[in-house]
């Protein structure tokens, strides 16, 4: 039970995050922008540690190098392939009455937050 307290407050976080990046995308001035995007911040704050905790409850000393470095790793990788999404999903501008940056923030959003379901689906499920 314990495992999935832990799992939980990190995906918690996660689903905070995208949830407030997809406000973010109704916002319609520059005060309303910095706001969420404290906000976004503070929500993303957690879970670079609480993924960290989430590895060390689980490896021993020495496996906890390794997978820590495959975490750094994950996170350098999808912040470069990040951009490449990103100048297509940009190209959606004007579909929908809709700026390009507004589907960015709602696709990036809805991935994040679909991911954490399944998940979390899986681990009640198992």
């Amino acid at each position: 039970m314990a495992y999935q307290t832990k799992f939980s407050l990190n995906s918690f976080s996660v689903i905070v995050w995208a949830l407030i990046a997809t406000l973010q995308s109704l916002v319609s001035d520059k005060h309303g922008f910095y706001a969420t995007r404290v906000l976004l911040g503070l929500a993303e704050s957690g879970f670079i540690p609480g993924a960290v905790y989430y590895l060390g409850t689980f490896y021993t000393k020495e496996q906890f190098v390794s997978r820590a470095a495959w975490l750094w790793m994950g996170n350098t990788i999808a912040k470069g392939c990040s951009g490449l999404f990103a100048s297509g999903i940009l190209g959606l501008a004007g579909k929908n009455g809709r700026a390009g940056w507004q589907w960015l923030f709602m696709s990036k959003s809805a991935g994040s937050g679909s991911v954490v379901r399944i998940v979390e689906l899986k681990n009640t499920i198992s």
